[in-house]
């Protein structure tokens, strides 16, 4: 297995979305989506993709990826996190591989923040029992 992490590129839109929605059918957070809602969120305000969004790809195939938006504000920011890997990648390292290159690009733009308090958000699903 040979996972490369890097910057998203165009082009890369159609595959995320694919991502997202086989995450989705298997993890159940009703976080699927669109190419159309994609499309407006890497659109957003103080947002680069072309920097601010990591991919992780297997022999040319998406398998994962994270990005973050980052929120200012005078008395505190926020490096507001987000990330899938593919059901069928998961355990592999790939989500903490992701996330180290997501932190140093927060720390690459952390001139921006004025505000005194910094947060990098992030979290994560982990085996949940979804029978409940």
């Amino acid at each position: 297995m040979q996972i490369t992490i890097r910057n998203y590129q165009e082009g890369d839109l159609e595959a995320l979305v694919a991502l997202i929605n086989a995450a989705d059918a298997v993890d159940k957070l009703e976080r699927g989506t669109s190419l159309q809602e994609m499309r407006e969120q890497f659109s957003s305000p103080n947002f680069f993709p072309k920097k601010d969004v990591f991919i992780a790809e297997e022999g040319g195939r998406i398998v994962g990826y994270t990005c973050f938006w980052l929120r200012k504000g005078e008395e505190e920011s926020i490096f507001d996190t987000w990330g899938v890997v593919h059901p069928a990648w998961r355990r592999k390292g790939i989500g903490r591989r992701l996330l180290e290159r997501l932190y140093q690009r927060a720390r690459e733009r952390l001139e921006e923040v004025k505000s005194p308090k910094v947060y990098f958000d992030c979290g994560c699903e982990s085996e949940r029992d979804w029978r409940r």
